[in-house]
């Protein structure tokens, strides 16, 4: 079984796991899927963001345009949320990664 990575927005929000190239909300919904190592694209192939610090989503402003092949989501484990972190630097050019309940 691959491993899970539990991952948080750039404002210490919770958002949920990577296992493999999936990104799954922590209630089991996947919502993306990894490409290039780091960048994640929605179900409809749509760029949402990237992992930065190695457990941080973040939106890369100007990508906000990029597109890859969509994808049939497969349901994860679900889990409650773990601890918010201490929120970290959103950096010009950027923004905040979608909380999981803008993601449906």
């Amino acid at each position: 079984m691959t491993s899970i990575d539990w991952l948080w927005t750039c404002g210490g929000e919770c958002f949920g796991y990577r296992q493999g190239d999936a990104l799954y909300t922590y209630d089991g919904r996947q919502v993306g899927r990894f490409a290039e190592g780091d960048e994640v694209y929605g179900c409809g192939g749509q760029y949402l963001g990237e992992l930065r610090k190695s457990d941080r989503l973040i939106t890369n402003l100007t990508k906000k345009k990029w597109n890859r092949a969509g994808f049939l989501p497969k349901p994860g484990s679900r889990f409650g949320p773990t601890n918010n972190l201490t929120p970290s630097e959103v950096r010009t050019g950027y923004e905040d990664f979608p909380s999981p309940q803008q993601l449906t």
